[in-house]
């Protein structure tokens, strides 16, 4: 079976990128004349110390083993 949608990206696949602490997120439509243009979307994003999901990860994965 094939994994790939019409466009040949595999299901799920998006494309970002940041700027000034902001993620953004393409998103492609179709103008009036058929063609397809790039629209980027902010994502509601919040960014976390590495050191803070690190602990909350190993809080979580206690709580799953007791």
């Amino acid at each position: 079976m094939n994994n790939l949608n019409n466009k040949g990206k595999k299901p799920g696949t998006k494309r970002v990128f940041s700027k000034n602490n902001m993620v953004f997120i393409r998103k492609e439509v179709t103008n009036s004349s058929g063609s397809n243009d790039d629209e980027w979307y902010p994502v509601n994003f919040q960014w976390i110390p590495v050191i803070s999901l690190r602990e909350n990860l190993r809080l979580t994965n206690e709580n799953i083993r007791e």
